[in-house]
Formats: structure tokens, sequence, C-alpha cells
């Protein structure tokens, strides 16, 4: 759960952090307990899938449409539901590759 220092509002202790990285930067939570505490946005999420507020992007998750994913709109403005550059797109080493030391350890 958040709390932001200036106010003092705390987030819903529903909405957590995606694990994986096909999350990076996004909450999550289930549409039941959006139900419960905001029905008026649930119910807008099953009827369009994807809707905005002031502050985040929400999306409900396809095909079982139990997940909804929420993204701070500066975040989704800049590059939608795309994961994060550096979560997916890290360069792996080339296992083939010669490392400098072992050039210079050669000779």
């Amino acid at each position: 759960m958040r709390v932001c220092p200036k106010c003092g509002y705390e987030d819903p202790p529903y909405w957590r952090k995606g694990q994986g990285d096909h999350y990076g930067d996004m909450d999550i939570c289930r549409i039941e307990d959006l139900d419960f505490d905001n029905p008026g946005l649930a119910k807008e999420l099953r009827e369009k899938l994807e809707t905005f507020d002031k502050n985040y992007a929400y999306r409900l998750t396809l095909p079982r449409k139990i997940w909804v994913k929420r993204r701070w709109i500066v975040y989704w403005k800049a590059q939608g539901w795309k994961p994060i550059p550096y979560d997916r797109d890290a360069k792996k080493r080339d296992v083939n590759q010669t490392r400098l030391l072992e050039v210079a350890n050669q000779k």
C-alpha cells in the first residue's frame, strides 16, 4: 500500500505491484475488488476494456477479464501498455564472444 507524503492519501490495499517482466511499472487488482470500491469504474471497464482518469490509465485484461492493470498516465502517454524497455530488452552476453582479458592472456 502506498501513501502520499504530501496529502496522506492511501492507495487501496487491493492494488498491488504486478509480478514479472510483463507488468513492469503497472499495478494490478482483481475486477471483483474494484467492483466493491469503485463500481462505476468497474462497469466502464467491462464495457470498454480501457478507460482513463486524471492520474491513471486502466485496462481489463483479456481473455478471461479477471485482472485490471493500472498505469500512471504519464507513462501510458509515453509508451502505452508496452513494457518499459529495460525490463525486456536487456542485452544478454554472447557466450561465444571472447572477453578482452582472455585475448590479452593468450598472447
